[in-house]
C-alpha cells in the first residue's frame, strides 16, 4: 500500500521530484498532514500515482487536495457511509465531503447523512440553535442529465468511428433522440471527407463545425440565450485505418432539463425546515455563472419555496502557484418557505480556503 514515504523523505523531496521544482501554495505542514490522511485512510490513492509515474502539480495537487478533504472530515458524524461511496468511484460523494470541509472551515460540525423525517440528507449544521439542512448535487451525474449524456456518447462515437480523417465538434439543438442522430450521422456524412475547416446548420437540429484532423475548428457564434447556458459534451476519438475521427457534441441543459433536476433534489427536503441546495458545476462548461439565469427562473411563488438558497460552487485549480480553491455565488430564493439566516449566507459566499488557514 502506498505510503506517505514513497513520495520522500521531506517537503522539499516531494516539490523537487514529484512537483517538479514548482511548490504548490501550501504549508509544509499541512501538505504532510494530507499525505498522512492517506496514508492511513485510502492508501490506493497513493498507489494510483505511484503506479502511473506521473509527475507535476497538476497531478500532486489534487491528491493533496482530496487528503485535506479527508482529514477534515474524518470526525464528522456519517463520514464512513460517505466516504466508502467516494472510494467506490461515486464522484458525487466526493463533492458531499469537500463542502462539508468547507463547513468545518467556517467552523461548523456538520452531521452527514442526517435523516429529515424519513429522508437522508447530505448535511446538517446548527446556526442560533436552528438546524439547517444541505444536499449537495452534482449536475453532470444527476440522471437528468446521464439520460442525455448517454445518447450524446451514443452520437459521438458513431461520427467518430464513421468519419476518419475529421475532427467533428456538434451543438445540439434538440434532444439527442435516436431520429436526430441518423439526422445528424447523414448530414456530416455530406460535409465528410472534409478538405478545410467549414460550417454546417442542420435546421432545427443542429450547428456543425467540421475540419481535417489536426485542423483547428472554425469559430462557431452560438445564438441566443442557449449560448449563456451551461453545456454538457461528450468527446469521442477514434482510430481507423492509420486515421483519427473526433467528435465532441455539445448540449445546452435547458430550463426543462434544471427544473427536473432541481425538483429531484429539492423533494429530499422538508417545507418546514430551513434548506440549502449546493450545485457543484466544475464539470459543466459554462461554470457556475451559467447557472444563474437558469435557477434564478427556478424561484417563483408558486413553486421551488423548499429551498432558501441556492449554492453554486465551482472548484478552481491554479498554476501559479499551483493550489486549489473553492468559488462560490450564493443565490436567495425570496420565496422561501423558511430563509436562510443572512449571516450564514454570507459566509457561504465567501467559503475558506483551508489551504490557507
Amino acid at each position: 500500500m502506498g505510503k506517505r514515504s514513497d513520495f520522500g523523505q521531506s517537503w522539499t523531496d516531494i516539490v523537487q521530484d514529484w512537483c517538479l521544482g514548482v511548490a504548490p501554495s501550501i504549508p509544509q505542514s499541512v501538505g504532510w498532514a494530507a499525505l498522512v490522511a492517506l496514508e492511513r485512510l485510502w492508501p490506493e490513492r497513493l498507489d494510483e500515482l505511484l503506479s502511473s509515474r506521473q509527475r507535476g502539480s497538476a497531478v500532486v495537487v489534487p491528491l493533496i487536495d482530496d487528503g485535506l478533504t479527508i482529514e477534515g472530515c474524518e470526525s464528522l458524524a456519517g463520514f464512513d457511509e460517505v466516504f466508502t461511496r467516494w472510494k467506490g468511484g461515486d464522484r458525487g460523494a466526493r463533492s458531499e465531503l469537500r463542502f462539508a470541509a468547507a463547513l468545518v472551515g467556517l467552523g461548523y460540525s456538520p452531521i452527514l447523512q442526517p435523516d429529515l423525517k424519513g429522508k437522508v440528507l447530505d448535511a446538517v449544521i446548527s446556526v442560533a440553535r436552528h438546524n439547517v439542512y444541505f444536499e449537495v448535487a452534482t449536475p453532470e451525474y444527476s440522471d437528468a442529465v446521464q439520460q442525455a449524456f448517454k445518447a450524446m456518447k451514443v452520437l459521438s462515437t458513431r461520427l467518430a468511428e464513421e468519419n476518419p480523417g475529421a475532427n467533428m465538434s456538434i451543438r445540439l439543438l434538440t434532444e439527442p433522440l435516436p431520429e436526430v442522430r441518423d439526422k445528424i450521422a447523414d448530414y456530416v456524412r455530406t460535409l465528410a471527407p472534409p478538405t478545410k475547416a467549414d460550417v454546417g446548420v442542420l435546421q432545427g437540429v443542429a450547428h456543425v463545425r467540421i475540419a481535417p484532423a489536426g485542423v483547428r475548428l472554425p469559430t462557431l457564434q452560438r445564438p441566443g440565450e442557449a449560448a449563456r447556458s451551461p453545456l454538457i459534451c461528450s468527446a469521442t476519438v477514434v482510430r481507423k485505418d492509420a486515421l483519427w475521427g473526433r467528435a465532441d457534441v455539445w448540449l445546452p441543459i435547458s430550463d426543462d432539463r434544471a427544473e427536473r433536476l432541481l425538483h429531484r433534489e429539492l423533494s429530499h427536503f422538508h417545507r418546514e425546515s430551513t434548506n440549502v441546495l449546493v450545485l457543484e458545476s466544475s464539470q459543466v462548461i459554462g461554470g457556475m455563472k451559467s447557472w444563474v439565469p437558469l435557477v434564478k427562473r427556478r424561484f417563483q411563488p408558486n413553486m421551488n419555496r423548499r429551498c432558501g438558497a441556492v449554492v453554486l460552487s465551482q472548484s478552481l485549480m491554479t498554476v501559479a502557484p499551483p493550489a486549489v480553491g473553492l468559488n462560490t455565488l450564493v443565490l436567495r430564493n425570496q420565496y422561501a418557505y423558511r430563509p436562510v439566516p443572512a449571516p450564514l449566507l454570507h459566509q457561504l459566499g465567501r467559503l475558506p480556503n483551508w489551504w490557507q488557514t
